[in-house]
């Protein structure tokens, strides 16, 4: 979707596009049984900035697995985003200090503070500073050594964590590994 804010795509693709997010399924309860990871932290934040940018994009438009149209699923998807915002300031991260989902956390973050109203913006630029707080209070010697949320086996090497590359960013003689890209 930002990508279609900022470039013209053809109309061929622009139709399947269209056609793929009146036809999405936004979370779990909704219409059809294809398996998707909806219910952590991060991606519960993406699904619920998905259905708020497809509502903004189609505000008139039924999104059909949805059972809304496009006002309403925006509704969905924002006061969704606003608890999950509650729940992060009341409780804290689920996935605490995840090498890995810090990073997928973190990039949905940025787009909702680039591309979200005022509102919804700030309050998550507040979360983002914490995240970012935290994460340097866990950083020595340019790397981030810390109980962690949830880990896979690269955290045997800290330097080729996800979160590495986020503190190369912040830091320039973090070292940093490129193998998820980041």
């Amino acid at each position: 979707y930002l990508k279609l804010r900022r470039d013209k795509v053809d109309e061929e693709l622009f139709e399947r596009i269209h056609e793929v997010l009146l036809n999405f399924r936004y979370w779990m309860d909704m219409e059809g049984s294809d398996a998707m990871c909806f219910w952590s932290e991060n991606h519960s934040l993406m699904f619920y900035y998905a259905a708020m940018e497809a509502g903004k994009m189609y505000p008139n438009e039924f999104f059909k697995r949805a059972k809304m149209d496009g006002k309403e699923l925006y509704l969905f998807g924002k006061t969704r985003i606003l608890q999950w915002i509650k729940d992060v300031k009341e409780y804290g991260f689920e996935e605490f200090q995840s090498s890995v989902y810090l990073c997928v956390t973190f990039a949905v973050m940025l787009n909702i503070i680039d591309f979200a109203e005022d509102e919804l913006s700030k309050s998550m630029r507040d979360i983002c500073d914490n995240m970012m707080i935290q994460l340097a209070m866990q950083t020595f010697d340019s790397i981030q050594v810390s109980p962690m949320g949830r880990v896979y086996r690269n955290i045997l090497y800290p330097f080729t964590q996800g979160t590495q590359s986020i503190l190369a960013m912040l830091l320039k003689d973090a070292p940093v590994s490129y193998g998820e890209g980041w």
